[in-house]
């Protein structure tokens, strides 16, 4: 199985986010690869990776192993073992900003020029920030994992009574769901690049940039648009990947 966990690679079903192709010939990374591409400018040190963006599996590959796969029931088991299905396809797939990327685009750090005084929008406009929301209490995770269990259930009912399951099809269905869900949510106040330039003066300006639902998007002030000295220490690591 190569660089597969066992566990979560069952037949044709996987969840896997390997380090290049999977062993179904999907690589995450460059099956979210933005399109038109965003500048080089925009790159930004995530972990160890130096990139323009943050890969997301719109199901994501936790969720997808753990509750669907390793799902006890044996009649999910049957209808897993069957299918043919990939995490990283994709389908699965899209490109996201951090915080750190608006913070590069829009603000000044010290003495140090990011983007401050950017007027345009960053071609990353209009998405949710990968670290905004995207786990705790009422957040992005949160909310797929309700649905991936409901999702869980019906499959086993449908199975029990031998009727048709057509897992994959439904897998694809609930993750252009949560796609567009994420793109509805970049367009909230008028998408983020309107949104970040009424921050001033708007409340909920950081709405566009959260990745939950309405409800559940955690309350953020305003930064300021020229970081103090003292945020610059904060924000040390930011900036000696900029030098």
């Amino acid at each position: 199985m190569g660089n597969h966990n066992r566990e979560l690679f069952k037949n044709d079903f996987c969840a896997v986010a390997a380090d290049g192709e999977c062993n179904c010939g999907n690589d995450y990374k460059k099956n979210c690869v933005p399109s038109p591409a965003w500048s080089s400018a925009d790159d930004f040190q995530w972990g160890d990776r130096q990139q323009s963006y943050a890969p997301h599996h719109v199901l994501c590959v936790a969720s997808v192993g753990v509750l669907i796969i390793k799902a006890t029931d044996t009649d999910v088991k049957g209808v897993v073992k069957a299918t043919k299905w990939c995490v990283n396809k994709k389908g699965n797939m899209i490109a996201l900003p951090l915080w750190g990327h608006t913070v590069k685009w829009y603000c000044k750090v010290g003495t140090r020029v990011i983007g401050g005084g950017n007027t345009k929008a960053p071609k990353f406009q209009n998405l949710p920030q990968h670290d905004w929301d995207h786990t705790g209490e009422g957040g992005y995770i949160e909310e797929l994992n309700e649905e991936l269990k409901d999702l869980v259930r019906e499959v086993a009912n449908k199975a029990h009574d031998a009727k048709p399951v057509n897992l994959a099809a439904t897998l694809d269905k609930k993750a252009k769901s949560f796609k567009d869900r994420l793109k509805d949510r970049g367009n909230r106040q008028g998408g983020t690049h309107k949104a970040w330039k009424s921050g001033a003066t708007n409340p909920d300006w950081y709405m566009p940039f959260s990745m939950a639902s309405n409800d559940s998007v955690k309350d953020r002030a305003y930064p300021k648009l020229d970081f103090s000295d003292e945020v610059l220490t904060k924000l040390k690591w930011l900036a000696e990947k900029l030098k």
